[in-house]
């Protein structure tokens, strides 16, 4: 019979060449909004420009974030495409736009805006992730997004607001990002497009995610019920080492050594060795 024959499905692979990259989000500001863009650069110690770069921290040089103060559920952020202004607001205050290159308003207004003390900080090379050994952006599947939201009745915009995950990938099976990490001390090497990443260990989650993101209000039983079907649905070819516990989702990666200055780009394809995509 004639037509195009149907390309073979890897259950660790996805449809062969057809896994991508389908969107990046930074977060510039630490714990507050993301910021979608078509590519991204990595800077000299392995991390993406702009991710994370800026942080709020308190009087004792702790990390503001929304595990200790909810009050950061209810700030919108938008950033310009180049991440050189922030604009801030609350339900209850007006847009306001800063220069990020310009910490003391921004201070002034994080005062005002949590009832505390605030410095604003920056780091242009590393930024301020949440795990200093996996540096690296964190990746996660549409399809997993749409699976964790089917459990709560949640949208997947919503999911990827509370995850907060940085690069998503298409067109491959649900938690098919579990197949990038393996035994402990070990690392897997994979491509996105000509950056080589390595994949270290799925993510251990917070509370934040139990959380709406715009009341901050948690809903009942989230941590329960998610730890108890995620482990039910936990794929064959996850290394089930790596499960301490099943609250766990996306995927940390370190970027390899020798890949500064390197881009990423929306529909970049995503490959593992052996497999040419």
């Amino acid at each position: 019979m004639g037509g195009v024959p149907a390309l073979p499905l890897d259950p660790l692979l996805g449809t062969l060449n057809l896994v991508k990259l389908s969107r990046i989000l930074l977060y510039p500001i630490k714990s507050l909004d993301g910021l979608e863009v078509p590519e991204a650069e990595v800077t000299a110690l392995g991390s993406l420009r702009h991710d994370r770069e800026w942080a709020l921290v308190d009087a004792d040089g702790n990390f503001i974030n929304a595990k200790r103060n909810e009050n950061l559920h209810r700030i919108r952020a938008s950033f310009d495409p180049q991440c050189a202004t922030v604009c801030l607001s609350t339900l209850d205050t007006p847009p306001e736009r800063f220069a990020l290159t310009t910490p003391e308003p921004i201070q002034a207004w994080f005062d005002r805006a949590l009832g505390q003390p605030v410095r604003f900080i920056r780091d242009t090379e590393q930024g301020f992730p949440d795990d200093l050994e996996a540096n690296g952006p964190t990746v996660v599947g549409e399809a997993s997004m749409a699976e964790v939201g089917s459990w709560f009745g949640l949208g997947i915009d919503e999911i990827r607001r509370r995850f907060r995950t940085n690069l998503e990938i298409s067109e491959a099976p649900v938690f098919w990002e579990d197949r990038l990490a393996t035994k402990q001390g070990s690392l897997v090497p994979f491509h996105v497009g000509k950056l080589k990443l390595l994949g270290v260990n799925p993510c251990q989650r917070c509370a934040v995610p139990a959380r709406d993101t715009v009341s901050g209000l948690a809903l009942p039983g989230f941590q329960k019920q998610f730890t108890q079907r995620r482990k039910e649905t936990l794929p064959s070819w996850a290394e089930g080492s790596r499960f301490d516990h099943f609250y766990r989702f996306a995927l940390n990666t370190q970027i390899a050594s020798g890949q500064m200055g390197k881009r990423i780009r929306v529909g970049d394809p995503v490959s593992l060795p052996g497999l040419q995509a």
